[in-house]
């Protein structure tokens, strides 16, 4: 007898999840829920994404000499503009099929839409995080949880999710160079 209902569902239906649903799209490296890239400008955060997402869409065996464990459609949404050309060519230098790659401008009003096409797609990468808040700022923990909510529940229905994020700065003294120290702004991407 279930008596459960509305956003409870029995210990069933998660333990079920937990079993047949794998912890990694790529095992070790990219984990089957929520996964944020970041790294100082212009190391190849984007390019590296860009690999994974093809291997992904064309349903590769491996990447980089680890297993690809979920392959399928992939869904990108950019922030920048002229991004979503530079997603296609990439995706065309990849040699992924027509069809495997969906790709968007972001509209903050088009949370549900992506959401409802994520239920299609393997993993879903949102290029990037500092554009998604329009003039919000990074630090802002409301703004945060409006990008990082969505995110999650586009996750929990079983779609990866990719963020791709600048980095905070750490200035060390013995180099006299910045550092990358993880995703800059609210400590809701850090707990991401």
């Amino acid at each position: 007898m279930n008596i459960w209902n509305g956003p409870f569902r029995a210990y069933e239906y998660w333990a079920d999840l937990a079993e047949n649903e794998p912890d990694f799209l790529i095992d070790g490296m990219l984990h089957a829920a929520t996964n944020t890239v970041s790294g100082k400008p212009t190391v190849g955060k984007t390019r590296l994404v860009a690999a994974m997402a093809a291997a992904i869409a064309k349903e590769e065996s491996e990447f980089c000499g680890s297993e690809i464990i979920g392959a399928g459609p992939v869904m990108v949404i950019s922030t920048d503009a002229g991004e979503t050309r530079c997603w296609g060519l990439r995706m065309r230098e990849h040699g992924v099929p027509d069809g495997r790659v969906g790709i968007a401008k972001f509209n903050p009003l088009d949370w549900r839409l992506y959401e409802g096409q994520a239920k299609a797609a393997r993993l879903l990468i949102l290029d990037n995080l500092t554009g998604s808040l329009g003039n919000a700022r990074i630090g802002d923990d409301d703004a945060a949880r409006r990008i990082c909510q969505p995110l999650a529940e586009i996750a929990e229905n079983g779609t990866t999710v990719l963020m791709i994020a600048h980095s905070a700065k750490n200035f060390e003294a013995q180099s006299g160079k910045y550092t990358p120290t993880g995703v800059m702004g609210s400590t809701v991407y850090q707990a991401w």
